[in-house]
């Protein structure tokens, strides 16, 4: 078992969350240049998909652009969807590696979204797939524009910790 605040050593190591959780920001992880870098390669080479899911009965198609990369046979489910891991580009590699090296653990997979713009957004949801474990440890990654970020306990809805306009502060 890991200790998340030895793994966070280049984080705030602040606890974001009120209750039942842990959630730290580090927005100097990457550079500028590192962000902008990796932001446009991915953009361009990860295979972006447009897929429906199931909300409320119905079929939707997601209000933004997914992708799952990772190990091979690494499968993902969620609101009736059933992807199977596309294997890691050299991109993914060099992120995963700097982390994984960084913070001491391993990652089998991720999971990509791609905003495309101001309309594009991620409900709430849990990340309680089989697939991340009993207790996941779960790298939210922004590279691009800013973007609302919010935390709710999943049982008391009225506990939300909101980030705001997350900006990432690429000084360093």
């Amino acid at each position: 078992m890991f200790d998340i605040h030895t793994l966070m050593s280049s984080a705030k190591k602040t606890n974001l969350l009120p209750c039942d959780g842990e959630a730290y920001l580090d927005n100097q992880y990457f550079s500028a240049t590192e962000a902008s870098h990796y932001f446009n390669c991915l953009k361009d080479e990860i295979r972006w998909e447009h897929k429906e899911i199931r909300m409320y009965g119905r079929f939707v198609l997601q209000p933004r652009l997914i992708a799952w990369y990772g190990d091979p046979g690494i499968t993902l489910k969620y609101s009736s969807l059933n992807l199977t891991s596309t294997p890691w580009t050299t991109t993914l590699t060099n992120i995963k590696d700097a982390i994984e090296e960084d913070l001491d653990v391993t990652f089998n997979g991720v999971f990509l979204n791609y905003y495309r713009n101001g309309h594009d957004y991620i409900g709430w949801h849990r990340d309680n797939e089989r697939v991340h474990g009993l207790q996941p440890l779960i790298i939210s990654i922004s590279f691009g524009a800013a973007r609302l970020f919010k935390f709710r306990h999943y049982q008391h809805k009225d506990l939300v910790k909101n980030l705001g306009n997350y900006i990432p502060d690429y000084t360093r």
